[in-house]
């Protein structure tokens, strides 16, 4: 899992950012990786102004979700190819890592999470997909 930090009120992608994505995208060229999840997250921010807390739920799904796609963005556009088993995921200020109540804790909270499956969870995956009559949950015994 790789974690991408973002300032506050932005989905521009930083060098620091640029950094760790270059590496994940070597990586991921180097391993054939292509079914990996990013999700992506905001700070819950408190407003005087705007009290509205749908229009602030909101704004922050929207932020997430741009985070996101500029990191599918930058390592699509980097030569990974196509973006078909890329799962973007938008969660707004779900699932802190640290406390949402300082503007240092919420830029904690400001990231990218990138989680990459391995061969083996892809591969039961893909049977549980698409065989009905096998059912991996019996094996299990088999991986422990």
């Amino acid at each position: 899992e790789t974690n991408i930090k973002f300032d506050a009120d932005s989905y521009t992608l930083n060098t620091q950012a640029k950094e760790v994505l270059d590496k994940l995208f070597a990586y991921l060229k180097l391993t054939d990786t292509t079914n990996f999840t990013i999700k992506g997250y905001a700070g819950k921010v408190e407003s005087k102004i705007l009290t509205d807390q749908k229009i602030l739920t909101d704004y922050n799904i929207r932020l997430s979700k741009n985070r996101a796609s500029s990191v599918e963005e930058y390592l699509v556009n980097k030569g990974l190819g196509s973006s078909d088993g890329i799962t973007i995921k938008a969660l707004g200020y779900q699932d802190p890592i640290a406390p949402n109540d300082s503007t240092s804790s919420r830029a904690i909270n400001q990231r990218v999470e990138i989680t990459l499956k391995s061969r083996l969870i892809e591969q039961i995956d893909n049977i549980e997909n698409n065989l009905e009559h096998v059912r991996p949950a019996e094996y299990t015994k088999f991986f422990s």
